[in-house]
C-alpha cells in the first residue's frame, strides 16, 4: 500500500509540472486548444465545449463557479462511477484545466450520496492533490488559486422526476454567463448526459 502511494505521490509530481506549463500558457491558450479539439458536451445537442466555456465573463467583480455533475442519474448508467472509483485523479486534473481556461477558482464537484465509497476515493484524491499542490493556493505553483470542494446528497427522488416530466419543458435555457447563483456567473459540466 505504501509504495502505492509513494508511486501516486512521485506521478502527481511530473504532472504537476506539465500543469504548471499550461496554466502559465494562459486562459486563451487553453479555451483555443479546447475550441480546436471540437470536445462537444455529453447532452443532447452536443454544445461545442469550447465555445460553452468562452461564455464566461473575462472580468467579473464577483466570484466565477465550476459545478461537475457526478450524479450518473440516468437509468442502466455507470460511467461516471467508474471514474470516481478507478481515475478520481482524473477528474480532478480536469477540474483544474477547464477552471483556468474559464478563469475560474472555485469548483465543486456534486456526487450522489449513494456513491459512498465513490465518494471516500474521491475525497481521498482532492486530499492527495491539494497535499501535492495541484489545487489548492498557488496551484501547481502557477500562481493561480484553485479551490475544490465535493459534495454528496441524496439522489433526487422519483416522486420529483415524475413531476419535472409533467412540467412544459424550456426550448432553451440561459446561457451560463447570464445565469446566476447568487448572481455569480457559473458554468455546469455534466459528466452526465443531459
Amino acid at each position: 500500500m505504501a509504495s502505492a502511494m509513494a508511486a501516486r505521490r512521485r506521478a502527481g509530481t511530473r504532472r504537476l509540472g506539465r500543469y504548471q506549463e499550461l496554466i502559465f500558457k494562459g486562459r486563451d491558450w487553453i479555451l483555443e486548444q479546447v475550441k480546436e479539439s471540437g470536445l462537444r458536451g455529453r447532452g443532447g445537442a452536443g454544445f461545442p465545449t469550447g465555445l460553452k466555456w468562452s461564455f464566461m465573463p473575462k472580468e467579473s467583480d464577483r466570484p466565477t463557479y465550476l459545478v461537475v455533475n457526478a450524479d450518473e442519474s440516468e437509468p442502466g448508467t455507470c460511467k461516471d462511477r467508474d471514474i470516481l472509483r478507478n481515475e478520481p485523479h482524473k477528474l480532478i486534473e480536469g477540474c483544474l484545466l477547464a477552471s483556468a481556461g474559464m478563469g475560474v477558482h472555485h469548483c465543486y464537484i456534486y456526487i450522489r450520496g449513494e456513491f459512498y465509497n465513490e465518494a471516500q476515493r474521491l475525497h481521498t484524491a482532492i486530499d492527495e492533490a491539494y497535499d501535492a499542490k495541484l489545487i489548492g493556493e498557488n496551484a501547481c505553483g502557477a500562481g493561480y488559486d484553485f479551490e475544490l470542494i465535493c459534495i454528496a446528497a441524496p439522489a433526487p427522488t422519483f416522486a420529483a422526476r415524475r413531476r419535472a416530466s409533467r412540467e412544459p419543458r424550456r426550448t432553451q435555457g440561459p446561457a451560463p454567463a447570464q445565469a446566476a447563483i447568487s448572481g455569480a456567473s457559473w458554468s455546469l459540466w455534466l459528466s452526465k448526459h443531459s
